[in-house]
């Protein structure tokens, strides 16, 4: 890659103190997401630009399920933190500075939803061979579109968190969609190709997770196992010591629908 940039946005953050702690005992909170009905017949979203390098469709990641097991991809679950003191499991002190990578790659935003943490650094990264032009849609911290030349990159610093994920999208290319949730602590995650997903090492307790997927927005009044999430998807989850698995989850076909 050659002319890489590094540009950092200063802002307050405003949200609780997370403590790295070797004194909390800790468990991991897994589950599986799937899809209570035969899976959607893929779908595909029209290219209209530089159709020499995309060709003529590419193909619609707003929902993905695995046509073998119904898991769906993409709904993240991330923890809604009080306002106190946060214990932090140390083995997250590795990543806490770490470069994390958005590449604008054949198309499409990859991966098309980016977890990122306050202290680290998103790697706006072209590496297609015509011009991008990427703009993430914060609420608290600054947008800016800056225009990405092929086989270019761009590194960038956000300092305070949003409460929700943000989309991305190309003004060059309109079908280029992605989100980035950007928090200040690191315990969110996404579910893989499998409908499952993992956050390890949260501290022994009550927490409360928001759940998320893009074309339901916050999945609100759903059943968890025994557990209901709120109207704001908010889902409120004792934590024990060890692994933590959840009841899988079903969710219907007309939670996805929406009027393309």
């Amino acid at each position: 890659m050659n002319g890489l940039r590094y540009i950092t946005f200063s802002a307050v953050a405003l949200f609780p103190l997370f403590v790295f702690s070797d004194d909390a005992e800790w468990g991991h909170l897994t589950g599986r997401f799937l899809y209570d009905g035969d899976p959607p017949p893929a779908k595909t979203v029209r290219v209209t630009r530089d159709t020499a390098a995309f060709g003529d469709t590419i193909h619609d990641e707003s929902l993905m399920v695995n046509e073998k097991n119904h898991g769906i991809a993409n709904i993240i679950v991330y923890l809604y933190p009080k306002d106190d003191e946060l214990p932090v499991h140390p083995s997250y002190a590795l990543t806490a500075n770490s470069k994390v990578e958005l590449a604008m790659q054949n198309g499409r935003f990859v991966p098309h939803i980016l977890l990122l943490r306050t202290t680290q650094t998103m790697t706006l990264c072209n590496k297609d061979k015509v011009v991008h032009n990427a703009r993430i849609d914060f609420l608290r911290n600054t947008p800016m579109s800056p225009a990405s030349p092929a086989r270019n990159s761009l590194e960038l610093h956000y300092s305070e968190e949003e409460r929700f994920p943000c989309p991305v999208a190309c003004a060059i290319h309109p079908w280029m969609r992605g989100f980035v949730l950007l928090r200040s602590d690191p315990y969110m995650a996404k579910t893989d190709t499998n409908g499952r997903f993992m956050i390890k090492n949260l501290a022994v307790g009550e927490h409360v997770f928001r759940l998320w997927h893009e074309r339901t927005g916050f999945l609100r009044d759903v059943r968890v196992g025994p557990l209901t999430t709120d109207s704001r998807g908010r889902l409120t989850v004792t934590i024990r010591n060890g692994n933590n698995e959840l009841t899988d989850t079903r969710l219907a076909p007309k939670m996805f629908v929406r009027d393309d």
